[in-house]
């Protein structure tokens, strides 16, 4: 696989993690909901790789705000599968939450 770097309206972020509380996503989700309230003339959209104990909420909260065609939850990926996430994807999140520690 290689990285074709493109032009395009919109901007898509990847997340890989065990989902716990302090990798603070929430955070990711809940700016997504005031952006798509409030600007949204380029679709940003959250690719979500992992499992663990917060994905739960992450789901509902994705689901509340109806952010469902801009944040996708994979699951664990491994090897070609996660590449290629990774290779659609823009900008590689880290951890949000390290205060919550």
């Amino acid at each position: 696989m290689k990285f074709e770097p493109h032009c395009s309206s919109e901007i898509v972020m990847i997340c890989v993690s065990s989902c716990l509380n302090w990798h603070g996503y929430d955070r990711v989700i809940e700016g997504l909901r005031i952006y798509y309230e409030t600007f949204h003339d380029i679709v940003v959209k959250l690719n979500l790789v992992g499992d663990g104990p917060e994905l739960k909420h992450y789901k509902e909260l994705a689901s509340e705000y109806k952010l469902e065609p801009y944040v996708v939850f994979y699951g664990n990926l491994y090897g070609l599968k996660l590449d290629e996430v990774y290779l659609n994807s823009h900008v590689a999140l880290d951890a949000m939450g390290r205060h919550r520690v």
